[in-house]
């Protein structure tokens, strides 16, 4: 039987120059099935393998970068956060020293006020007291030119003209010492 089988089996196919028998046809077939799963095994898998390794590594750099995106967005808002504080914190210290610096300014204006105040009433004060001592002064030399005359009219009798010339003399006199006043 085995003969018919290979009897069976051995049919040929006459194409042109080439002779093709089944039983080549089947071993041709049995060839490029293991060389397709050999070619799976070898070539195939760890080229998937590697494919899917690196598909996982890149979805994972992407999972990573996301997450430092997110990091670094949750750092600069809270650096910003920072940052407007300590602005706000510069603003209310350079509110502080313009105040401190408007009321050092206040102050020194209003001590100036005062010494000048003062200064003014110390001069209303020697004023006052220069002319007294002017009005004494012009008090006492009248007392001494009235004297003077009235020992003059008393050694001698005056007359109109003379008498009229003493007190020309009493008033230049006076005169004089009011520009010196």
């Amino acid at each position: 039987m085995a003969n018919i089988i290979l009897g069976a089996i051995d049919v040929s196919i006459k194409i042109g120059a080439i002779k093709l028998s089944l039983i080549d046809i089947l071993l041709h077939l049995l060839n490029l099935v293991i060389l397709v799963v050999a070619l799976t095994f070898l070539l195939y898998k760890p080229i998937l393998k590697f494919i899917n390794k690196r598909k996982d590594t890149i979805e994972s750099n992407i999972k990573k970068g996301e997450e430092l995106q997110k990091d670094a967005n949750e750092k600069l808002a809270k650096y910003q956060t920072k940052l407007d504080e300590a602005e706000a914190e510069a603003d209310k210290i350079k509110q502080a020293a313009i105040e401190e610096a408007n009321q050092t300014k206040q102050k020194m204006i209003d001590e100036a006020n005062v010494k000048a105040r003062e200064i003014y009433d110390e001069a209303g004060r020697q004023s006052t007291e220069i002319k007294q001592k002017a009005v004494e002064d012009v008090r006492s030399e009248v007392t001494d030119a009235v004297i003077t005359i009235a020992t003059e009219v008393i050694k001698r009798e005056i007359s109109k003209d003379d008498n009229q010339k003493l007190i020309d003399d009493c008033l230049d006199k006076w005169s004089a010492d009011d520009d010196v006043i």
